[in-house]
């Protein structure tokens, strides 16, 4: 079969077109980077070296990660609320994994936390986690105490086996020069009047997101116990356990940054969970309706508003609060909103490329065709 001039043009042409549509396309299609879908975080085109601390200490406490003591990037998950990020331990390979809220240096801005007669007396902590936080015999979740010293400052909320204390409990050591802040009883366990374990018992390690809430009253410089309550998932599970504020004077800046995830000096062995918005108020005491709002809405503190005013901490380890290195950041968990129509629209683009060639080659053979009828 002889195949006629006008048709040989008119594939060439339509040839050309696909060639030159592919081309240009894919150069296209590969800078359009489509947003993550819900369970799968990453990063583009660069490293997340911190995040925003979106409360009233700014940028004193933005957020970093260690890897065994050593400056490194934080690997992003999927969030409770749009994304979060992992505290490496050595399930996955890491080396005492920790998220240090604010640079060396700036330790003092946390005295608030366990010192005498510093800032308010009233302190709320409140933050969801994923994962297994179960240690023995203390696991660290936020800490800047220095738990290898024999003398030490700060504040330290774990969880923890015990010693012959069952059930598991989640816990918090308040030290003031090691005499005059404690919870607990004399040995630091985690009890309420030192011979009865606390009922709030531990996060579980479900692959589902907890919530644990921490208030803090240190008392009016009386040396009067007072109570320290700690919740997990809402105010259903909640202890107070009484807290001697003896208020001496004594105390001192504690050694380490605000740290989450973290032993700082101890022999802990860690795990590897998740954590996601971390939110600390000086000056103000969540409510009952404050806490069990945020545990049934699964609701952001500083997005709800909660007590707004005073927030002097939320890392909410969102995409937008990110600081990368080397590009910008995308992916992440949440919802995945607006992923799979990016991608549709991809896939309809190429569809595109591969039919205009056909469209076209019918068309040029029709011309060619018609020019070659009147020559």
């Amino acid at each position: 079969m002889v195949l006629s001039l006008g048709f040989i043009l008119a594939f060439i042409g339509a040839a050309v077109a696909l060639l030159i549509g592919i081309l240009i396309f894919s150069e296209v299609s590969d800078a359009i980077i489509c947003p993550a879908g819900a369970g799968g975080g990453f990063t583009i085109g660069g490293d997340i070296t911190s995040y925003d601390n979106l409360g009233s200490l700014g940028t004193n406490g933005d957020a970093l990660y260690f890897e065994g003591g050593s400056s490194s990037n934080f690997t992003v998950t999927t969030g409770k609320l749009n994304e979060a990020v992992l505290q490496n331990g050595t399930s996955d390979g890491g080396t005492q994994g920790e998220i240090r809220l604010g640079a060396g240096g700036n330790e003092a801005q946390w005295d608030f936390l366990h010192r005498a007669n510093v800032g308010s007396n009233l302190t709320s902590i409140n933050f969801w986690l994923k994962g297994d936080v179960d240690g023995n015999p203390d696991y660290p979740m936020l800490t800047n105490l220095d738990n290898g010293a024999a003398e030490t400052d700060g504040i330290f909320i774990y969880t923890t086996l015990g010693a012959g204390v069952a059930p598991q409990d989640t816990c918090i050591r308040i030290e003031e020069n090691n005499v005059g802040i404690h919870a607990g009883d004399s040995n630091f366990g985690c009890t309420d009047g030192g011979t009865t374990p606390t009922t709030v018992g531990i996060p579980a390690d479900d692959g589902q997101w907890h919530m644990v809430t921490v208030l803090i009253d240190k008392g009016n410089d009386d040396g009067i116990s007072d109570y320290t309550t700690i919740c997990v998932n809402g105010t259903g599970h909640c202890d107070g356990i009484p807290t001697i504020f003896a208020h001496n004077g004594l105390g001192a800046t504690a050694a380490n940054q605000l740290t989450i995830g973290s032993s700082h000096g101890g022999s802990v062995v860690e795990n590897s969970w998740e954590i996601d918005d971390v939110t600390i108020w000086s000056g103000y005491t969540l409510t009952n309706t404050d806490i069990d709002n945020m545990w049934n809405g699964g609701a952001g503190a500083s997005s709800s508003g909660i007590g707004s005013s005073f927030v002097v901490g939320y890392w909410s380890f969102d995409n937008a609060t990110a600081n990368v290195v080397g590009g910008a950041v995308g992916g992440g968990g949440g919802t995945g909103q607006g992923s799979e129509e990016c991608e549709n629209a991809k896939d309809i683009a190429w569809t595109v490329i591969g039919i205009l060639p056909v469209a076209l080659f019918f068309a040029l053979f029709a011309i060619f065709g018609a020019l070659g009828r009147t020559s």
